[in-house]
């Protein structure tokens, strides 16, 4: 998945930019974790962009016959209220507008408060808290328009995934 971000001031992608420099940034997994996923995709897409460039000389560095979703917008949709927070939606699901995602409960479950989908998208990040106050960040979803397209490419991008080797460096270099 592509998301097209604004660029944000203060930020390492706008000191690039003025300098001159092409950046791409990727970002992947969830912090203190290691998402096996995340890193063979990082590393893969890290070596195409390589040998794109002719920075290595590497035969196959596997995957990449997909097209990825492209998105040009995200929105975080943020606790209405506090309390526990039941997700019904990981990273990668797709939801569609108006689709409830997640529910919010008192600690007793007597009553709870719908978290509702603003547009169709793919979940590109979510919180694992299950405590959640008022405004706290829920979910990351980054809107399609073609989101039947991208439910086939991300299909295919998991089983190519799933057969990539992870190269140590004397492999690549």
């Amino acid at each position: 998945m592509v998301l097209v971000s604004k660029l944000r001031e203060g930020t390492l992608r706008q000191c690039a930019r003025d300098a001159g420099v092409r950046m791409l940034l990727y970002e992947g997994g969830e912090a203190l974790r290691f998402d096996e996923v995340a890193i063979r995709t990082g590393t893969q897409g890290i070596l195409r962009v390589m040998k794109k460039l002719g920075m290595i000389d590497v035969a196959d560095v596997g995957g990449g016959k997909a097209a990825p979703a492209l998105s040009h917008s995200s929105t975080w949709l943020r606790a209405p209220e506090g309390g526990i927070l039941r997700t019904k939606h990981g990273i990668g699901d797709h939801v569609g507008k108006g689709e409830t995602i997640g529910e919010i409960s008192d600690p007793l479950g007597e009553r709870s408060v719908r978290v509702v989908c603003d547009d169709a998208g793919i979940v590109i990040g979510r919180t694992n808290l299950p405590v959640v106050n008022r405004g706290d960040a829920l979910y990351h979803v980054a809107r399609m328009k073609e989101l039947h397209t991208s439910r086939a490419r991300a299909a295919h991008t998991g089983s190519e995934l799933a057969q990539a080797p992870l190269s140590d460096e004397d492999e690549i270099i």
